[in-house]
C-alpha cells in the first residue's frame, strides 16, 4: 500500500499529509471530470503523484460527430425561376450523429458548430456558357450570405461542359436541426451529372453531389 485512497477528503486536503507507521502517506482522491463527445479520462496514482490520461475513443477514431453523404443519380432544373433542393440517396454506414431525413434534410443529433461541405458535378448540354447558384438551409430558411454562383462551359464536339465546384461553410446547430443544399440554374440544360464507374483506365463512379459534415 502506497496511499491512503479517501473520496471524503477532497483535493483541497491533498496538502496535508498523514503519518502511519512512520511513513509519510499523501492523501488522493478520484477526479470527477465528463469527458466530451469521443473523450475518455483515466486516472492512475502513485505513492506522490496522480496522472490524467486523455483518449479519443469516438467512433472510427473521430473525435466530433460527422457524416457523408451523395447521391448517384442526375438532378435536374425544370424552371430557371424555381429553387431546387438538392437529394442525397447514399449515407455512409459509419456516420456518427448526422443522418439524411426525407431524402435531403442532413440533420445533427447533437448540438455544436459544423463544418458542412459540398462538391457538385454540374454539366451543361448548351452550347452557350449559363450560370448556376448554390446556397444553403437551415431549417427550412435560406442562411444569409451563403449563396455561390458559377459559370458552367458549354458543349463542345458533341460533349457537355463540365465544371466541379466546391464550398463550405461553419454553422451553429441546435440539436434536431437540419441543413438543405439548394440551387437554380439560368439554363434547363444544366444538370448535376452522376457518372458510372469507367475503365482504361479503372476509375470509381463519380455522384453528382457528395455532402461532408462534421463537428469542429
Amino acid at each position: 500500500m502506497n496511499y491512503l485512497r479517501t473520496q471524503l477528503i477532497r483535493r483541497l486536503t491533498d496538502l496535508m499529509k498523514v503519518r502511519l507507521n512512520g511513513n509519510v502517506w499523501e492523501t488522493q482522491s478520484i477526479l470527477n471530470i465528463q469527458a466530451g463527445q469521443g473523450l475518455s479520462f483515466a486516472q492512475t496514482e502513485t505513492h506522490n503523484v496522480s496522472t490524467l490520461t486523455l483518449s479519443t475513443t469516438g467512433a472510427n477514431g473521430s473525435i466530433g460527430y460527422w457524416g457523408a453523404f451523395w447521391d448517384m443519380t442526375d438532378q435536374t432544373v425544370t424552371s430557371t425561376t424555381e429553387a431546387y433542393v438538392v437529394n442525397f440517396g447514399n449515407a455512409n454506414a459509419d456516420n456518427n450523429g448526422v443522418s439524411v431525413v426525407s431524402g435531403n434534410q442532413i440533420t445533427v443529433a447533437n448540438a455544436g458548430v459544423y463544418n458542412i461541405a459540398v462538391s457538385v458535378q454540374v454539366i451543361s448540354a448548351n452550347v452557350q456558357i449559363h450560370d448556376a447558384w448554390f446556397w444553403f438551409r437551415k431549417n427550412g430558411t435560406d442562411i444569409s450570405s451563403s449563396c455561390s454562383q458559377i459559370s458552367v462551359p458549354q458543349s463542345h464536339g458533341g460533349i457537355a461542359g463540365a465544371l466541379i465546384f466546391y464550398v463550405n461553410i461553419f454553422e451553429k446547430m441546435a440539436a434536431g436541426d437540419y441543413t438543405q443544399l439548394v440551387w437554380s440554374a439560368s439554363n434547363t440544360d444544366v444538370s448535376l451529372q452522376h457518372v458510372n464507374a469507367a475503365t482504361s483506365p479503372t476509375r470509381p463512379d463519380i455522384p453528382s453531389v457528395i455532402m461532408t459534415v462534421n463537428q469542429v
